[in-house]
């Protein structure tokens, strides 16, 4: 008997069950795009502006450019730069430098751009933070074009591929 009980209040909840949640309303002005987007360049607004005590590496980005591909290093001091050569990685020592975000931890996937960078990210080994570059297949990697400038109080590792 009881599970009649409970047959009959399943079958008389299931269309109150069965209803569809209201759907918010649309705004009364579709969203207007009023400019590209072209993504980040080194030393545009979007950089961080935090202050940090310790030299700390507190951007990573890359950049598609006309000839090939940009991929930068923001930090607060001035880095050690070494580049080597590994597999089919350019591995870039970066000396000390602390993380300013955990999100710099994520891997940058530039597969989806016409360039020969594949993945960009960051790894660190005790104090020591480099920066891999993972070049596509068939692609024999190479150290990079290297440049380190100073804007606004912040040094920039430039490396052009």
């Amino acid at each position: 008997m009881a599970r009649a009980w409970v047959l009959a209040g399943l079958l008389w909840a299931a269309p109150a069950l069965a209803q569809e949640e209201p759907q918010p309303t649309p705004t009364e002005q579709p969203l207007k795009i009023t400019s590209d987007y072209y993504g980040v360049a080194p030393g545009s607004p979007g950089a961080t502006q935090k202050k940090y005590e310790k030299p700390t590496l507190t951007w990573v980005g890359f950049q598609a450019t006309d000839g090939g591909a940009r991929v930068f290093a923001q930090s607060n001091t001035s880095p050690q730069v070494e580049q080597t050569v590994s597999g089919n990685e350019l591995i870039v020592s970066l000396g000390e430098l602390a993380l300013g975000e955990r999100n710099n931890l994520r891997p940058l996937d530039c597969r989806f751009f016409a360039t020969d960078v594949a993945r960009v990210w960051i790894k660190r080994r005790g104090k020591q933070t480099y920066l891999h570059v993972r070049m596509r297949d068939k692609v024999a990697p190479r150290k990079a074009t290297q440049q380190i400038v100073s804007e606004g109080g912040m040094w920039l590792v430039l490396l052009d591929l």
